[in-house]
């Protein structure tokens, strides 16, 4: 009995952690195509690929998720920031309304769900890449005349994949 309390446990952490990857890359697609940039595939999670549904991939372990577009890269700066922050915007206001359902019916999924919605939009406002705050304050940098460079790219890249192995262990 224990054994398939804890399998339901993690299954539903799961799914928390899949639907909450579902809903940030949502918000970064729902920006993407009214700022008039094809959406080409949304990968949800990493590993080996358990499922596609059209445009849809979704993988294994759901750590990570990505809005993918050819035009992306040829947007604008600011297009590109506002699309970055949709994602994290969309997981505020699910971790937002997810707490205001647990005060209403508490159950701890709901607040596990809540917290890892606020935790996800607040990782991704980290302004290193490769999360979605570094795309915000690089178009902010653009407007003050401030670029960077693809040697300095590389180095906040490292630094950035290094702060998300660092949270991965930590959290």
């Amino acid at each position: 009995m224990t054994f398939l309390k804890l399998a339901l446990g993690l299954g539903l952490i799961w799914f928390i952690f899949a639907f909450l990857l579902v809903i940030h890359e949502y918000g970064h697609a729902w920006a993407m195509r009214r700022l008039g940039m094809r959406v080409d595939r949304i990968v949800i999670g990493t590993g080996p690929v358990l499922f596609r549904t059209g445009e849809d991939e979704f993988r294994l372990l759901p750590l990570i998720g990505m809005a993918i577009s050819k035009d992306y890269a040829k947007a604008s700066l600011e297009a590109r920031a506002v699309a970055a922050a949709a994602g994290p915007a969309a997981s505020l206001l699910l971790g937002l309304f997810l707490l205001l359902a647990y005060w209403l019916m508490p159950a701890w999924a709901t607040l596990i769900a809540a917290k890892a919605s606020l935790l996800l939009a607040a990782i991704n406002l980290i302004p290193l890449p490769p999360f979605d705050g570094f795309t915000i304050v690089e178009a902010s940098l653009a407007r003050r005349g401030l670029r960077i460079d693809e040697g300095q790219r590389r180095q906040l890249f490292a630094i950035g994949i290094g702060t998300m192995v660092l949270l991965t262990l930590v959290l």
